[in-house]
C-alpha cells in the first residue's frame, strides 16, 4: 500500500513539474480522437478527410481550451454535412445549437463530457461519468 502511494506522490511531482507538456498533448490526443471518429463516420468532404488536414487542426487544437475544440469539431460535423445538402446542414445546426443552449445553461463547467460524447455514444460506454 505504501509502494502505492509513493507511486502517486512521484506522479503528483512528475505532473507538476512537466504539466505545461502534458496538458497540450493530451488535448492533441483528445482532438485527434475525435477528429479522425467524425471522419471515419460522417466524412463526406474530401478535403476536409485529408489526414494533414487533421492534424493541423489537431495541432491548433493543442493549444487552444476544450471549449475551442468542442466548436471546432462541431464546425468540422457541420462541414462534413454541408457537403451532402444545404437543407441537412440548418437542420443540424438548428439542432445543435438547441442542444448547446439548453446544455450550456444548466452545466457550463463540464465541456469535457460534451467533448466526449461522440465517442461514448459510437462505443456503447455507461453514459454517468464526470469529467476530472
Amino acid at each position: 500500500m505504501t509502494s502505492l502511494l509513493l507511486w502517486k506522490e512521484q506522479l503528483k511531482t512528475f505532473y507538476n513539474r512537466f504539466s505545461y507538456v502534458i496538458q497540450p498533448i493530451i488535448r492533441f490526443c483528445f482532438a485527434l480522437c475525435v477528429f479522425l471518429s467524425l471522419n471515419a463516420n460522417i466524412g463526406y468532404m474530401a478535403k476536409l478527410k485529408n489526414p494533414l488536414v487533421i492534424l493541423l487542426v489537431c495541432l491548433i487544437s493543442a493549444l487552444l481550451p476544450y471549449g475551442a475544440i468542442v466548436f471546432l469539431s462541431g464546425c468540422l460535423m457541420m462541414a462534413h454535412i454541408y457537403a451532402v445538402s444545404l437543407e441537412m446542414a440548418l437542420i443540424a445546426l438548428v439542432l445543435i445549437l438547441l442542444v448547446i443552449i439548453l446544455y450550456y445553461g444548466f452545466k457550463p463547467e463540464t465541456v469535457c463530457s460534451l467533448y466526449l460524447l461522440p465517442w461514448l455514444l459510437y462505443s456503447a460506454s455507461p453514459m454517468p461519468f464526470r469529467c476530472w
